[in-house]
């Protein structure tokens, strides 16, 4: 890939690349890049802290990353990023809302502050200062105590109901037809819940200063959720979310001005770029007999106003420059759909078989554009995997298949299918000092494929059969 294209200066929307040029001499060493990445974490969590608060956590990181691009032996673009973040949520403590039922949820902060540079031959976007801060809610309304109660502050908003035994609750044929079945009795008696409601908000702040320009962008957004779930019968709960998410512009969708080797384009950005909007809708259908058999289904439907994509504006065609485009950060509404299927049928205590499926498309509405997908999705797939656990040792074999992608976007061509299959052992330790020992194979097929969410879907496949082995120790 080469750096021999930029925007005409007069038709603005096309590339104006350099005539190739003949080499009769080698290009020696192969370019690579040389990182160095440093973080520095701080956890504390305070137990009871007072009267109506359950627990109080905070994390405080340190990043500094830095990495150079490296071309016969001399260094092209530099690359830095130092960020300190920080994070403090409270959980407060149950209680009970009259005749509603119980109450559960957690407060938190974010805030993170970062300085990013590109330095060099591609130098695509100037030194940003980034400040953010959010501020979160999130509670859940269940009629029991017990329903109430999470484990994982960070996992709340996702969180799904355990399952147990299905047969709990039944009184061996002495419930008759005459009367209908207790449902809400079955599943206290499973410690399950038999709805619950979930809600939460977030407000972002950010602001960005661009250095090198003296230009300086603020923005707020506003994102609420509301959740509820309900099981139909003891084994089967459907649940419905529906959502107002507002996304802030990146430093790279605003600022952006140059050549970006990594992705083969040169990227332009938009100063101009508002806060993204999106209502969103999504139902799932759960089904868990409790033993052996768990499985899920889940659909969604997403609009978009002000959705930021990057649009291709012209791509080379010829010479060693042909697949480099001109990409342009711009804002369409949007309407986004899928689903997704998974379930796990358990022959034992120890060996499991999964199966899943998933699909997501996304159409622009943009007068400019004569297809009217979103650039780089990704394909549907279908695969599966057999779990084993072993004493000390677990066994993973998986695979998928990804299908071609033909939903394709202006300056796309289809990516065609593929399959991909993986194993891998891990080993964990039982002795004082605990480690964990693994080693994976990936791409057993040793497949020719092509990742369509890529830009360089169509210059560099996935890479080929790999053998990975690592040790993780904890003290």
């Amino acid at each position: 890939m080469h750096n021999e294209c930029s925007p005409d200066s007069v038709l603005t929307n096309q590339l104006s690349c350099e005539a190739d040029h003949e080499h009769d001499h080698d290009h020696g060493e192969a370019p690579y890049v040389d990182m160095t990445s440093n973080v520095y974490q701080l956890h504390a969590e305070r137990k009871l802290p007072m009267i109506g608060v359950d627990s109080i956590n905070t994390k405080l990181s340190y990043t500094d990353y830095r990495h150079d691009e490296i071309d016969e032996g001399a260094v092209g673009t530099t690359f830095e990023n130092k960020a300190i973040s920080a994070q403090a949520q409270a959980t407060h403590s149950t209680y009970k809302t009259g005749n509603l039922g119980f109450m559960k949820g957690v407060v938190g902060l974010d805030y993170t502050n970062s300085r990013f540079s590109a330095v060099g031959l591609e130098g695509y976007l100037p030194q940003t200062d980034r400040t953010q801060v959010g501020l979160f809610f999130i509670e859940r309304l269940t009629p029991d105590y017990f329903g109430a109660k999470i484990q994982n502050a960070d996992k709340f908003a996702g969180q799904s109901l355990s399952a147990s035994d299905a047969h709990a609750g039944h009184n061996h044929g002495e419930t008759t037809n005459d009367a209908p079945l207790d449902t809400s009795s079955i599943l206290r008696k499973q410690g399950k819940s038999p709805w619950y409601i979930e809600f939460g908000g977030r407000q972002d702040f950010q602001n960005l200063i661009d250095n090198d320009n003296n230009i300086e962008k603020t923005h707020a957004g506003t994102s609420v959720s509301l959740e509820g779930g309900k099981y139909l019968t003891p084994n089967t709960q459907l649940s419905a979310r529906i959502s107002h998410s507002e996304r802030l512009p990146s430093p790279q969708e605003l600022f952006s001005n140059g050549a970006h080797l990594a992705t083969n384009t040169w990227e332009r950005g938009n100063g101009q770029l508002e806060e993204e909007s999106t209502d969103g809708i999504e139902l799932t259908l759960r089904y868990d007999n409790g033993n052996r058999f768990d499985s899920s289904i889940s659909v969604f439907y997403n609009d978009s106003t002000n959705y930021i994509y990057a649009k291709t504006q012209d791509i080379a065609t010829e010479g060693e420059s042909a697949g480099f485009r001109l990409v342009d950060y711009v804002q369409s509404d949007a309407k986004h759909y899928g689903s997704e299927i998974q379930s796990r049928y358990y022959l034992n205590n120890n060996i499991s078989i999964g199966s899943f499926a998933d699909i997501a498309l996304i159409t622009l509405d943009d007068a400019s554009l004569t297809r009217k997908y979103a650039p780089r999705l990704v394909a549907p797939r279908i695969g599966g995997d057999i779990t084993s656990q072993f004493g000390q040792f677990d066994l993973v074999l998986s695979g998928y298949h990804r299908f071609e992608q033909d939903h394709i976007a202006d300056f796309e061509t289809n990516t065609p299918s593929y399959n991909m299959v993986d194993a891998k052992l891990v080993y964990h330790s039982s002795s004082a000092h605990d480690y964990t020992a693994f080693f994976q194979v990936e791409n057993i097929l040793n497949e020719l494929a092509y990742n369509h969410a890529s830009y360089l879907a169509e210059q560099v496949p996935m890479p080929e059969r790999s053998l990975n082995a690592g040790i993780t120790y904890n003290f």
